[in-house]
């Protein structure tokens, strides 16, 4: 969402309840808002909607807005994800694509206040708002999830890095790819502080019941997503993203194996950036053994990634990582919020991952 005109006013519009006969509408709504192809988009919202294991028969797809003519003019779609405390699960309703048309933008607060009414059944979250959009959270009295303002970025190949911070800056890409070339020998001076010889205690896995059999046998003594086979085969296994890929990885303190799963993105103005996204890791490490997941990761994947990027990180990982060399790169606003009026979550510690939501997905 962007700020309106207020020179300009707002064209009337209706807000609606979405279901599975609007899906096609949708994507070319969500593509058009986005700036995605719209068969990609079809697909995408199929596997995010239809197939997800915690959808209900009778929920809406989401909530939007139509014009007086009909036409969709706004949405948000509703991710219900199941958590889990201290064995008990917990619905969570997680929002996605919140996108108003330009000629809308006051329908935007009107559909947000129906999504807000669903809070009085379960706790509601979403992990990638924008600034305006969490203003609307704001508004309505959700917080915002923690760590969720920033990311942390281990660069290993930095013309590419600096490149992007030269176009940010206010370079031309000419001159920005220019400096990216001459500061190539910064990848020699500038290397992360991570621990030798871990790689061997980084296993692929081949499957998502091996990654279940772990997750299943690991304590937690804090509301996190319930990881269980079919969530895990839907998030992970939909065959709609190949660069996924599952770990399993040896914890030498507690001698059990810690869920590690990743999935390569291109970014920058330009796609130049190969980032390598730490999705998942559970049950919660230590800062020690998140410091030696990374240096497994950078190790299984040289060559094929220009940093690796963690979100939600506390702040004594956030310590244990800047130390080691890893960049903060601050948000607008926090990503992340979670509406709870009721306090119907049993606790008040939270266990968010960027492979919750649809964050990093």
């Amino acid at each position: 969402m962007s700020a309106s005109n207020p020179s300009i006013p707002p064209a009337r519009s209706n807000a609606v309840d979405l279901t599975e006969k609007d899906l096609a509408e949708l994507a070319v709504f969500v593509a058009t808002q986005s700036g995605k192809d719209q068969a990609e988009t079809l697909s995408h919202l199929h596997w995010l909607l239809l197939e997800n294991p915690a959808s209900q028969l009778q929920m809406p797809l989401g909530c939007g807005a139509r014009s007086s003519h009909g036409a969709l003019a706004g949405c948000i779609l509703y991710v219900p994800q199941r958590f889990v405390f201290r064995g008990e699960p917990l619905a969570v309703l997680g929002s996605s694509s919140f996108y108003v048309e330009e000629s809308h933008r006051g329908s935007g607060g009107p559909i947000f206040l129906k999504f807000a009414r669903a809070a009085q059944q379960s706790p509601l979250f979403g992990n990638s708002a924008n600034a305006i959009a969490a203003q609307l959270w704001k508004a309505r009295g959700a917080k915002p999830i923690a760590n969720s303002d920033h990311e942390l970025l281990g660069v290993m190949h930095w013309p590419a890095v600096l490149e992007e911070a030269a176009v940010r800056h206010g370079a031309s890409q000419s001159v920005a790819r220019a400096v990216g070339a001459a500061t190539g020998w910064l990848g020699a001076t500038r290397k992360l502080r991570l621990p030798r010889g871990t790689s061997d205690r980084l296993a692929q896995l081949s499957s998502v019941e091996q990654a279940a059999e772990i997750t299943r046998a690991a304590p937690s003594d804090v509301i996190t997503a319930l990881r269980e086979p079919a969530y895990l085969d839907w998030r992970y296994n939909s065959r709609r993203d190949r660069s996924i890929a599952l770990f399993a990885f040896t914890d030498l303190s507690s001698r059990r194996p810690i869920f590690v799963a990743v999935n390569e993105r291109q970014r920058g103005h330009r796609g130049q950036i190969r980032a390598l996204n730490v999705l998942d890791i559970f049950p919660k490490p230590q800062p020690a053994t998140t410091l030696a997941i990374v240096a497994a990761l950078r190790d299984r994947y040289p060559g094929r990634t220009d940093m690796i990027v963690l979100r939600g990180q506390d702040e004594r990982c956030q310590q244990a990582l800047t130390a080691a060399g890893f960049l903060r790169r601050d948000f607008e606003a926090p990503n992340g919020w979670l509406f709870d009026p009721r306090g119907l979550a049993p606790g008040k510690d939270w266990y968010f991952v960027p492979g919750d939501g649809d964050w990093l997905i």
